[in-house]
């Protein structure tokens, strides 16, 4: 398969497998110059992509326990609602360069407890995940 992003430019080019500029277009922001990708990937939480984390932590990891899935959807619930809260009080279509840093930390925080949350042999597998 072959992805051509036509119609939304793409920071990584026309013909990358991800563009990450689909979560501010679908919250109707504008990314700063530079933005770093990890903060892309928080704003997908709030704009439809955590139920596609979720999924990707469950296949990459292996089978996670029931005490494990709690865990990592926990974490991804926080950390949606970090966004939340983070996205509330800007005026429309608005992002800081310090905004665009906090939701960086929001994703490193999430891999971190994700990490916390599944046994060793699920750790490692997850290192491996390109989502990350």
């Amino acid at each position: 398969m072959l992805h051509a992003w036509i119609w939304l430019e793409n920071p990584s080019g026309m013909f990358a497998a991800d563009n990450w500029a689909l979560p501010y277009f679908r919250l109707g922001l504008k990314p700063l110059p530079d933005t770093p990708v990890t903060a892309a990937k928080a704003l997908s939480l709030v704009s439809g992509g955590g139920d596609y984390f979720a999924a990707s932590i469950e296949a990459g990891a292996g089978p996670l326990t029931a005490s494990e899935r709690r865990k990592v959807d926990a974490v991804l619930k926080r950390a949606h609602a970090a966004v939340v809260q983070l996205l509330r009080h800007r005026p429309a279509g608005m992002l800081t360069s310090s905004d665009c840093a906090n939701l960086s930390a929001i994703w490193t925080g999430l891999w971190k407890a994700v990490d916390r949350s599944v046994n060793p042999t699920a750790r490692a597998r997850l290192q491996e995940l390109p989502t990350r």
